[in-house]
């Protein structure tokens, strides 16, 4: 809720949704390892798969961040 006051995270997001879902997706590697796997084709402690899984993360929620400014 301070960041929504702050203006950083639109009024209309629940927090609580936000950081469940960010958990989700920090942990599915976890998680899911065959899946990860199969997708990336490395497994999720490999370094390529972790440089290419992080950068996705942030494109992502980078990509989210500008549509909530507009």
């Amino acid at each position: 809720r301070p960041r929504q006051r702050r203006g950083e995270l639109p009024a209309d997001i629940d927090p609580a949704v936000l950081r469940l879902v960010l958990l989700a997706a920090v942990t599915a590697p976890v998680v899911f390892p065959g899946h990860a796997r199969k997708l990336f084709g490395a497994a999720p402690g490999d370094p390529e798969f972790e440089t290419r899984y992080a950068f996705g993360l942030r494109r992502l929620i980078a990509h989210l961040a500008s549509e909530g400014r507009q």
